[in-house]
């Protein structure tokens, strides 16, 4: 039963990197006006949520797609990010949902929360770091594609 959002999750991945390292012969062959990036983003996220929905009662699981997800927005950040605005903001949206899901599914008391506050500031410390570190490297390579 779990086998078709596995799958959707694998075939957006592809066109996500095909989409990536191939643009023009993926546009060429697809006709979606550039926007495969964003679709593959779509889809792995709409196939995400299903699995989600699935192993929410299974707590290893549901930590394993979550780590799916959390990976999947990093990527989709990492590889067409700096080209593709509308990947961007979706995979910061993927993120910060992952994230707030992750919180409300798996945090049930106050030490619990605390605890989830103090790792999620640290991740989210971290995360910032390596934002600022990817942005930067980004700017870099727009300023030397633009020189």
């Amino acid at each position: 039963l779990a086998i078709v959002p596995m799958v959707m999750i694998a075939l957006s991945a592809a066109l996500l990197a095909a989409a990536a390292w191939r643009p023009e012969a993926t546009d060429r062959a697809l006709r979606l006006g550039g926007a495969a990036g964003f679709l593959a983003l779509v889809g792995f996220t709409a196939s995400l949520f299903l699995l989600h929905w699935m192993f929410s009662e299974e707590p290893v699981s549901f930590v394993i797609v979550a780590l799916i997800g959390l990976v999947g927005a990093v990527a989709a950040l990492w590889t067409l990010g700096a080209d593709d605005r509308a990947v961007r903001v979706g995979a910061y949206v993927l993120f910060a949902i992952e994230v707030v899901l992750v919180y409300f599914i798996t945090v049930g008391g106050l030490i619990g929360t605390a605890a989830f506050f103090l790792s999620a500031g640290v991740v989210l410390a971290l995360a910032a770091f390596i934002i600022l570190r990817l942005e930067r490297r980004m700017a870099a390579r727009r300023s030397e594609g633009g020189a």
